[in-house]
């Protein structure tokens, strides 16, 4: 279960036609919380997102498992600074998943797994 929050600052980082844009797009707006559009030159370098996470005081962050894989440890403090990281799309590494919640842990880790059958 991923609580939304009026409070919350939420990345978007998911293409439009993206099955999990439902969640990521719809779930900010229906509880009042503040949609941050990432542009997607910056996901795709590391240190600028996550300077923007940290300057957009982005609470939760969804990523795909295979983005996760890459860029989750540089992401490092910024993950420390969200209240729910949720990653799904594919199996997780679990070695990483543990080194992530010993050095830079969110508040909350949730594995959301297979997209179309648990966000949409």
């Amino acid at each position: 279960y991923a609580s939304f929050e009026a409070g919350d600052h939420i990345a978007w980082l998911g293409n439009v036609s993206f099955d999990i844009s439902t969640l990521e797009v719809w779930a900010p707006l229906l509880h009042g919380a503040c949609l941050v559009a990432v542009p997607h030159a910056t996901v795709l370098q590391p240190k600028l997102l996550r300077s923007l996470l940290q300057q957009q005081r982005i609470s939760v962050l969804h990523l795909t498992a295979g983005l996760f894989r890459q860029i989750a440890e540089e992401l490092g403090t910024a993950l420390t600074g969200l209240r729910l990281l949720l990653i799904g799309g594919d199996a997780v590494d679990p070695t990483l998943v543990a080194r992530v919640l010993n050095q830079y842990p969110p508040q909350c880790l949730l594995h959301c797994y297979g997209p179309t059958e648990s966000t949409t």
